[in-house]
């Protein structure tokens, strides 16, 4: 159970970063 809680959390900091990301990039097409 602890080992797949831990496989969700580094889902969801991936999609949060690549949302993070898109939303930057959206802002500021200079990288």
């Amino acid at each position: 159970a602890e080992e797949d809680a831990a496989a969700l959390r580094a889902e969801i900091k991936l999609m949060q970063q690549q949302l993070e990301r898109q939303q930057d990039g959206s802002i500021s097409s200079i990288p």
